[in-house]
């Protein structure tokens, strides 16, 4: 590839250094020396242009500190605004599992012995039934009170609070 582009602006540069020469009258020297010239001008933006992306490829942005100070500030925040996000995410999984022991602790202390302590309440009231108490709860009448027994009157009829 590169053979074949130096060998086009050769065959390029000996046309017009032929064409200066015989439709000027122009001489070898000066005709050579005028398209080398012209070449250099027409070449030049090519020139720079192909030398700053090679610049930039193997130097990265020396000739503008600017943007490449720019750059390392947006990168730098990108980093810092990951490791924040690791650091919260951190927080939140930590608080969650505080949280969950905390209610394991609670339930633990506050909920696991009220079972034990209304089985403990309902043996003592069954042992310290009022006289006449029914053994078990019986069946609800039509009057909507509660029979033990078909021939007993319903529960709340002649008992109140005093007599218990």
């Amino acid at each position: 590839m590169y053979a074949s582009v130096v060998a086009i602006l050769v065959v390029g540069y000996v046309a017009v250094v032929a064409l200066l020469a015989g439709g000027l009258r122009l001489s070898q020297t000066m005709a050579a020396a005028l398209t080398a010239a012209g070449a250099a001008l027409a070449l030049a933006p090519l020139r720079n242009l192909a030398q700053s992306t090679v610049n930039r490829v193997m130097y990265g942005d020396r000739h503008d500190p600017a943007s490449a100070l720019t750059r390392l500030g947006t990168r730098l925040q990108a980093v810092r605004l990951h490791d924040d996000l690791i650091r919260s995410r951190a927080e939140v999984v930590a608080s969650r599992e505080d949280e969950r022991r905390r209610l394991r602790r609670d339930l633990h202390d506050g909920l696991g012995p009220a079972p034990a302590a209304i089985g403990l309440k309902a043996g003592l009231a069954a042992r310290t039934k009022p006289d006449g108490f029914p053994d078990r709860p019986g069946r609800m009448s039509r009057d909507g009170g509660t029979r033990a027994h078909p021939s007993w009157p319903p529960c709340g009829h002649g008992w109140s609070a005093d007599s218990a």
